[in-house]
């Protein structure tokens, strides 16, 4: 009596396996890859707002209250009456790509990971 839910169970976990292999192979070829493209550590004018040479928290401060409580910017949608320099990314759209362009340059060019930096011996 037990064997035939096991033995049906077995065999929905069969198609089931099954389905998602022939899923898996019904999206097409191969994947190319993407590069992945740090940012240019020799220039931190577009991500620094407030212009004193350095990106940190008063920049992010800067672009967070310009996006979201100045009244000038749509978040998600185009450019329109923004100023220019929140579009981080230079893709007309302000949107949270812009934060993590900023993010990503911060922390791969002024805070670089703990394990490239120097250690003493």
């Amino acid at each position: 009596m037990r064997k035939i839910p096991l033995l049906f169970v077995g065999i929905v976990v069969c198609a089931a396996i099954l389905g998602g292999a022939l899923t898996v192979n019904a999206q097409g070829g191969a994947i190319d890859p993407v590069p992945v493209q740090p940012p240019a550590c020799d220039n931190v004018a577009p991500y620094d707002h407030n212009r004193d040479g350095r990106l940190d928290g008063a920049d992010f401060t800067m672009w967070v209250v310009t996006v979201h409580e100045s009244g000038l910017c749509q978040f998600d949608a185009p450019l329109g009456s923004c100023p220019a320099w929140v579009d981080v990314d230079r893709n007309g759209i302000v949107s949270i790509a812009d934060l993590q362009a900023m993010e990503r340059f911060l922390l791969t060019c002024v805070n670089s990971p703990i394990f490239t930096r120097l250690r003493p011996r």
